[in-house]
């Protein structure tokens, strides 16, 4: 399929729209888990020529999530690389930790951690969400440049099996909060 240019715009509609989202991430912690300290510290890494432009874009698309309470629920699996790595320092990585632990205590966030011991997974392919909208669920699988919306009822299956399947090899979420927890303990 050719590369639709308008793709980001139309994802964060469905995101405004979808009741629930299930997320996988296995390089950064997703852009609604963020602080802005730890968003900040991407931006500055990509190769776009305004940050500030940037930065504010993604920063009203966090509000905007975190804007509508428990109208929505977010499931978000990630590997535990994005625990490891340390980004924008040790004072932005202890906050991060802090704010993905007291975020997982929220009702409407489910939180796991896929552990380095669970060994390989189908995860290691890229990021992916999927999205339940009103009347139907759409995906997208995230890549360098850019990313793919996927609406075809069978690729969006495909999407959420591979969502299914990378959670298989996750901690619970109390096991999850206690791996957050032993990574926070390293900037104490």
């Amino acid at each position: 399929m050719a590369h639709d240019p308008n793709w980001g715009k139309q994802l964060v509609k469905y995101e405004q729209e979808a009741t629930l989202i299930k997320t996988y991430h296995g390089q950064v912690i997703p852009l609604a888990l963020q602080t802005d300290e730890y968003t900040w510290a991407y931006v500055q890494t990509s190769t776009r020529k305004d940050f500030e432009a940037a930065m504010e874009r993604r920063v009203a698309r966090k509000r905007s999530f975190f804007g509508r309470g428990d109208d929505v629920e977010m499931w978000a699996t990630l590997d535990g690389s994005v625990l490891a790595r340390e980004v924008g320092g040790p004072r932005v990585m202890k906050a991060q930790l802090e704010h993905l632990l007291a975020t997982s205590d929220l009702p409407q966030f489910s939180i796991r951690i896929v552990p380095f011991k669970s060994g390989a997974h189908i995860g290691v392919d890229g990021s992916l969400q999927v999205l339940s909208l009103e009347s139907r669920d759409i995906a997208y699988s995230g890549a360098q440049n850019g990313g793919r919306l996927i609406e075809a009822p069978g690729e969006v299956r495909e999407l959420s099996v591979m969502f299914d399947r990378i959670g298989a090899k996750a901690l619970s979420e109390e096991g999850s909060r206690e791996i957050i927890k032993r990574y926070l303990e390293s900037y104490e």
